[in-house]
Order: C-alpha cells, then structure tokens, then sequence
C-alpha cells in the first residue's frame, strides 16, 4: 500500500508542476483560466489522496474546500471578467514564454530534494540529515508560492 501511495502522489505533485508550466505557457485568458481550474482541481485531488493514506480526514475538508473555492468560485469569477472584457486577443507578455518556463523549472526542480534526503537518511541510518534540510525547504515552499503569481504576473500584461 505504500508504494501505491507513492507512486500516486508523485504522479499528482508531477501534474501539478506540468499544469503550472500550462498556466505559464497559454496566452489567452480563457486558457490561463481553464489550466488553474484543472490544476486547482488536481491539487484537491492529491490532497484527498494524502487524506485517504494519511488517515487524516481534517485533509478532506481542506481538500474539498480548495476544491470550492479554488477549483469552481474563483475561476467563475475570473471567466465573468474575462467575459466582461470580451477581448479574445491574445495577452501580451513582459517576459518571453521560455523565459517564464526556465525561471519556474528551476523553481520547482529545486524542490526535488524529498529523494535526496530519503537516501541520505538510509545511509546515515538516522534522521539526522532531516534536520539540514527542514527550514531551507520550508523557505523554498513559501518563495515557490510567493514568486509564482509574481511571474505570472511579469509574464502577462493585461
């Protein structure tokens, strides 16, 4: 059952980075809106799926309600705007598309540390390794976060 957990969630994390390339990547509103809606959605999933193994269920409400909110209520609102707007030109970005795509691959390839620490910690036959690792991991996660809509942003002029 473990294996099937971890090959689980390390194809949804993989979905997730791939869905936010695509968000990075469209350049039409109506398609910046439908890749967040189906990341969203993919994010609720693997956290339903963390829930489940995790025996966690507090993880399903937390699950459901980025589902709700992030999945459905926050792309209607985005695609009445958009609607509103009624322009089906094509965004015009600050910065090129490889550009976008090279500065987040680096982002999220900097996160690949989870294989790393696992074999450091099998060979050290301790924890040890963990703790080097826990509070630059957590700074990681925070910029990942903070500089992803930010480079959206730089990337689409509306």
């Amino acid at each position: 059952m473990e294996a099937a957990f971890s090959r689980i969630t390390m194809t949804a994390a993989s979905a997730m980075l791939l869905l936010s390339l695509v968000v990075l990547w469209r350049r039409h509103a109506g398609a910046y809106i439908t890749a967040f809606r189906t990341q969203s959605i993919t994010l609720a999933v693997t956290g339903a799926i963390v829930a489940f193994y995790g025996t966690a269920p507090e993880l399903f409400f937390v699950s459901f309600m980025i589902l709700v909110v992030k999945g459905w209520i926050v792309p209607s609102v985005l695609s009445a705007m958009d609607a509103k707007r009624r322009s089906g030109r094509e965004l015009h970005p600050l910065l090129n598309t490889e550009t976008s795509l090279l500065v987040c691959g680096a982002l999220a390839g900097a996160m690949t540390v989870d294989a790393a620490v696992t074999g450091s910690c099998e060979v050290a036959e301790s924890q040890t390794p963990v703790l080097g690792v826990a509070v630059p991991y957590a700074i990681a996660n925070v910029l990942l976060t903070v500089l992803g809509p930010i480079i959206v942003g730089l990337t689409l002029a509306v």
